[in-house]
């Protein structure tokens, strides 16, 4: 049987999220490399928390592919702070790698804003902001309004808690959407003509000022907005992998956390 080893795991990852996409802030590629040498088992999820770890222990993972960076902010120690203790210690002890696709995926082409805008119907797709390489802007095939086009995306994305803002009478032909936390980009929205932005979430005077532009906002959750990724990235890693040969079985994670809407 033929065993990718950590590298190839890296080589395959930088093609699909080149490292030269990530936002300078950030934190991606291979954070944590444990001793593990062969790689038989890999775990996708959107974060690494401690029920994420408990489970990778438990399936006998040798590398976790997260999202979200598993260290973020610089760290001077490691020791006895809650995430340390659930965390990054027991993935080092028991072997585990961490491989982290955050800014440089959502960017990616075939990534997490591209999968969103497919999801949402979108056609003709664009680049909402060209500069940073985030966010996507389209049109849709569509008699509806803001609340009717609403449900549709409660029912793509599964978000049990969507939240809308504005009027919803409005008719929707031109979405803009933005994978995650894209509060920032509101004003992206509006100068590109948009009927709705999508967001997973935005920050409260952010919301204020979309509204004052009378640009209805469709908040279905951070994480609604992102996890539909995971599952596309790991269908694509167990087709390359299977073509290569390799004997590695590419995982859901069943632990991560499904936090509700935060406005």
């Amino acid at each position: 049987m033929r065993y990718p080893r950590i590298e190839s795991i890296m080589n395959v990852m930088e093609k699909i999220a080149p490292l030269e996409l990530a936002e300078n802030w950030d934190n991606v590629g291979l954070i944590i490399n444990s001793r593990c040498k062969i790689v038989k088992r890999i775990l996708v999820t959107l974060d690494v928390t401690g029920a994420v770890v408990n489970e990778a222990i438990e399936r006998d993972i040798d590398v976790i592919i997260s999202h979200h960076p598993v260290i973020f902010e610089p760290k001077t120690n490691i020791g006895q702070r809650v995430e340390d203790k659930n965390i990054i210690i027991p993935l080092i002890k028991n072997g585990i790698s961490v491989y982290s696709a955050h800014t440089n995926l959502d960017k990616a082409e075939g990534g997490v804003d591209d999968t969103l805008a497919n999801v949402l119907g979108m056609e003709t797709v664009k680049i909402l902001d060209k500069e940073s390489g985030f966010g996507r802007i389209g049109r849709i095939k569509s008699s509806l309004n803001v609340e009717e086009y609403a449900q549709r995306v409660a029912k793509y994305l599964n978000a049990d808690d969507l939240y809308i803002l504005g009027d919803r009478e409005v008719k929707v032909k031109t979405v803009a959407s933005v994978a995650g936390s894209g509060g920032d980009f509101l004003l992206h929205a509006v100068n590109a003509g948009a009927d709705v932005f999508i967001t997973g979430e935005s920050k409260y005077h952010e919301s204020l000022v979309a509204l004052e532009y009378n640009l209805p906002i469709i908040l279905p959750g951070h994480y609604e907005t992102e996890a539909i990724a995971m599952e596309k990235l790991i269908i694509h890693l167990q087709k390359h992998f299977n073509a290569l040969e390799y004997n590695v079985e590419v995982l859901s994670s069943k632990a991560q956390y499904k936090i509700k809407r935060t406005l």
